[in-house]
């Protein structure tokens, strides 16, 4: 069974250091890790509401775009977008286990935890598969 997990992000390049726990992470999980989401990046594959999957990275991550500029507020129709390209996207993995990151963490006007939370538990229940919130 593969884990995937899903790490909700911008589209139009790597943050300023220390400016997000997302980014944070994806430095923690190995340079090579992080140099694959800054090229992806760099190559415009990353897209607004849409899904990228890294296999590069251990454990696989699912890039969504949610937000154009990592300055930019989050929108809630992008994020709902996005979410339901997620379920899309997932539900075409086989044999897989998913893990997604929490939508609030930020500075830049992201959305209120509580309706963050709301958006995720809806979208954990659509899924065939077993999945799982992270909270940090």
């Amino acid at each position: 069974m593969s884990t995937h997990v899903v790490h909700f992000t911008n589209i139009s390049g790597v943050m300023q250091e220390s400016s997000s726990k997302y980014d944070t992470l994806i430095r923690l999980l190995g340079e090579d890790t992080f140099l694959t989401y800054h090229n992806a990046c760099v190559r415009h594959d990353l897209k607004l509401g849409k899904c990228y999957l890294n296999v590069e990275a251990t454990p696989n991550l699912i890039h969504v775009g949610v937000r154009g500029h990592w300055k930019s507020p989050m929108k809630l129709e992008n994020v709902e977008v996005a979410l339901r390209s997620l379920v899309e996207f997932v539900s075409g993995l086989a044999d897989a286990r998913v893990a997604i990151m929490p939508l609030y963490e930020g500075r830049y006007g992201d959305l209120p935890k509580a309706a963050s939370e709301e958006l995720l538990v809806n979208v954990v229940t659509q899924l065939q598969i077993p999945t799982w919130l992270i909270d940090h």
